[in-house]
């Protein structure tokens, strides 16, 4: 995952990069490439590291 400070910025690049899709399918288990899911990670990651420092 990218390590930008901003989430959002983060997963934003990462689309542009062609790594996530543009808009959630809304899936029931979410897929690999979900943007969605992709926030929320990037957001516990985020924390995480804010956490331990």
């Amino acid at each position: 995952m990218a390590l930008e400070d901003d989430p959002k910025s983060a997963v934003r690049s990462m689309i542009k990069a062609g790594q996530l899709k543009k808009k959630c399918c809304k899936s029931k288990p979410r897929c690999a490439k979900c943007p969605v899911l992709a926030l929320q990670n990037a957001k516990t990651m985020q924390s995480k590291v804010s956490k331990a420092a």
